[in-house]
């Protein structure tokens, strides 16, 4: 859901659909213009779903299989996870909204303790 969220707001910034409300009903009948904004809503929510999917994963195997503590745990599947996506100038936009739900997985994961 974050990823979808994290999709429209990029493809609104990158598409120009959220620069003049006043004009947004001319733009939402552009047919080239939606396809733009949907085709990097879907790239944005796909990378953004690929990211946290192995966040979780890695952060999982390493407090379950390993002896890190939840720290070095957070640090190596934010490493793991981050490192595919920095070549892509796409996602590199977005790092601080990657950061903010590392951020708020750390936040929630010291409530439930």
């Amino acid at each position: 859901v974050c990823g979808f969220m994290f999709g429209t707001v990029e493809a609104g910034k990158t598409s120009g659909l959220t620069a003049d409300f006043g004009t947004m009903g001319k733009k939402l009948r552009d047919p080239v213009l939606m396809r733009f904004f949907f085709r990097n809503q879907l790239a944005t929510t796909a990378q953004f779903g690929a990211f946290f999917c192995t966040y979780q994963t890695v952060r999982c195997i390493l407090e379950e299989k390993t002896d890190v503590g939840t720290w070095g745990a957070v640090g190596g599947a934010s490493a793991a996870s981050l490192a595919p996506f920095a070549p892509s100038r796409h996602f590199r936009r977005n790092l601080p909204w990657a950061a903010a739900l590392i951020g708020m997985d750390i936040y929630s994961g010291g409530l439930q303790k």
